[in-house]
């Protein structure tokens, strides 16, 4: 199948960063903010914030009463365990191979 242009410099451009470890990428906050402004009604905060790596020091919960009055002080950081969910009390019991995740009461 022949390659054209686009596929070419987009070879080129991966060579560069091959074998390279990427640790951070500029613009992070601002595609945050647009897909916190265009997805706000389907769901996609939670795991943006996870993909984001601010999931974990949310203080946004201030105003859900998490916090105390002062919640750049008094905002506790969220638990590790957080990040994934429990797994059900039905999946639980119907599978005895099952365990429960990390930090949920079993």
């Amino acid at each position: 199948m022949p390659e054209g242009p686009s596929i070419a410099i987009l070879r080129e451009e991966a060579q560069r960063f091959a074998g390279k470890r990427i640790v951070a990428v500029a613009g992070n906050t601002t595609i945050a903010k647009e897909r916190l402004l265009e997805l706000s009604a389907e769901g996609k905060r939670r795991t943006d914030m996870i993909r984001f790596g601010t999931f974990l020091s949310w203080t946004e919960s201030s105003v859900h009463g998490v916090c105390g009055a002062n919640p750049t002080t008094s905002c506790p950081a969220r638990d590790a365990y957080r990040i994934v969910f429990p797994v059900s009390v039905n999946a639980l019991g119907s599978n005895p191979q099952l365990v429960q995740n990390f930090g949920y009461p079993k």
